[in-house]
């Protein structure tokens, strides 16, 4: 037989090479120069890396044979390559939100053959992109399992802007205007939000000192109380809070007016008192009066004294000062002595003023109106009524206000007593010293509506709170059978 040897083995990245019988390099026989042939590939059927068993014959003349083999090993260690795109910024489409954005896909390369690339993140070319960074990323994989990967960012830019503000605020009482961002600030076509997804980055106030002042975190202009009339402007930054940042100015023009409007409303009653209890209308006889003096402007009113012509009146308390709002019932009274004059006529008409001063040094005048009288005369034209108080003198037997009595749950005198007002229309209210209101009721007297010495007051005297011992004041008012409308008011004891 001939003789050789196994060739060298080799190794390969893609695929075995070419059978090529000059591996074979040491065949030899006693009868001259054997023939070298190719016989066949064998794989052992794995992949990266695959062994190949190749095997040559070797043949003499004679036709003697022997085989040899070659050992190849397949394994493909490149990994393949592949390059994206550079990074894309785009605006947002026109009345958008979104933009649509088209790229080249990326393609994978190898140095062996069966290379598949895929986006494995991100958006496909074509479609519409959010604001923000979206990442696309592409993955390249051969045949034998190596990958590579690439990324590239589609940017898309926020678009914001902050529109132009007027805004109007009485600088005599102080105020505040809506929020100028979410009025109709704009982030990416739709309307920002305040705190949400933009906020205010830099304020350019002129004058920080001048009362006029931007808040950042509601978007409110704020005008302190007496700031001066005139035209103040403000510019701010407005930014979106997620990248990509993007900011947009805007100016907010203020008009700061002072539309001062200084104001009392008085109201007078009137209740006939039966001085010497002798159940007889006599000269000398009295009728007490109570005064309520509202402040209904808006500004501060100081210094408030009350006047009553009507002869022989005795007039009492103030002067006060009343803050915008502030209603006072306690501070004035006065007393009026019946005349003969008064008994014959059957009634008292009359009417007080007040008047007092704001601190900018303007007078405020009112004259009093009788608020049971429904003839409702506006002499000043301030929207508050000037109807002369008319009093009837006489007795009205129909009800009776039992003014003491002692809250202590011992089942005797524990309500205060209205004998007669059961069953008409009526409303009562009850303050402390200081004016201010501890129970109030309508229907009094009827379905267990009795007051019991706890206070059911909406402000300042926390509902269901006892009340303690002491002086309190009433309002009564109630309409008769006949349709006559009547006015009790007076004090009222509590004892435990």
């Amino acid at each position: 037989d001939p003789t050789a040897s196994n060739p060298s083995p080799i190794t390969a990245q893609c695929a075995a090479p070419t059978p090529d019988i000059i591996v074979v390099t040491d065949e030899a026989d006693n009868c001259g120069t054997p023939t070298v042939a190719f016989v066949s590939d064998v794989s052992d059927g794995n992949n990266n890396p695959e062994v190949i068993t190749r095997t040559y014959s070797v043949t003499d003349a004679a036709g003697n044979s022997i085989n040899v083999t070659q050992t190849i090993t397949i394994n493909d260690t490149i990994d393949p390559t592949i390059a994206c795109p550079s990074d894309i910024t785009q605006q947002l489409d026109m009345g958008s939100s979104s933009a649509v954005v088209n790229f080249s896909p990326p393609v994978g390369m190898d140095n062996c053959s069966g290379v598949s690339t895929t986006q494995v993140s991100g958006l496909p070319s074509g479609s519409a992109f959010p604001v923000g960074v979206t990442t696309n990323t592409f993955e390249v994989t051969d045949g034998a399992g190596n990958t590579a990967i690439c990324s590239f960012d589609v940017i898309i830019s926020a678009e914001i802007i902050a529109n132009d503000d007027e805004v109007l605020i009485d600088g005599g009482l102080g105020g505040n205007s809506i929020n100028v961002v979410d009025s109709n600030d704009l982030l990416n076509n739709n309307g920002a939000m305040l705190g949400v997804n933009v906020s205010i980055t830099n304020i350019v106030d002129p004058d920080p000192s001048d009362g006029v002042s931007l808040d950042p975190l509601t978007g409110e202009i704020l005008v302190l109380p007496g700031t001066p009339s005139g035209e103040y402007n403000i510019t701010y930054t407005l930014c979106n809070t997620t990248a990509p940042i993007v900011c947009d100015d805007a100016v907010v023009s203020i008009t700061v007016t002072n539309s001062s409007n200084a104001n009392l409303s008085l109201t007078k009653t009137g209740n006939y008192i039966d001085s010497n209890g002798d159940n007889t209308l006599n000269a000398g006889d009295e009728i007490h009066y109570t005064f309520t003096v509202e402040n209904n402007g808006n500004v501060d009113v100081n210094d408030i004294l009350l006047m009553d012509e009507l002869a022989g009146i005795t007039v009492v308390g103030g002067p006060v000062d009343l803050a915008v709002g502030e209603i006072d019932v306690n501070s004035f009274s006065a007393i009026y002595v019946l005349t003969e004059e008064d008994v014959l006529a059957g009634s008292v008409s009359n009417q007080a003023t007040v008047a007092g001063i704001t601190p900018s040094g303007q007078e405020v005048v009112d004259v009093s109106d009788d608020p049971l009288n429904t003839t409702n005369i506006d002499l000043d034209g301030d929207g508050d009524f000037e109807d002369v108080t008319v009093t009837s003198i006489g007795f009205d037997e129909v009800v009776t206000i039992y003014t003491g009595f002692s809250p202590n749950g011992d089942g005797v005198n524990d309500v205060l007593v209205i004998n007669g007002i059961e069953h008409l229309e009526n409303k009562l209210e009850i303050f402390n010293r200081w004016g201010i209101i501890v129970y109030e009721a309508e229907g009094y007297g009827r379905d267990g509506n009795f007051f019991e010495g706890i206070s059911n007051g909406r402000t300042t005297i926390k509902g269901g709170d006892q009340l303690p011992v002491g002086t309190y004041y009433y309002v009564l008012e109630y309409v008769l059978e006949t349709g006559e409308q009547k006015r009790k008011v007076g004090f009222l004891y509590i004892n435990r």
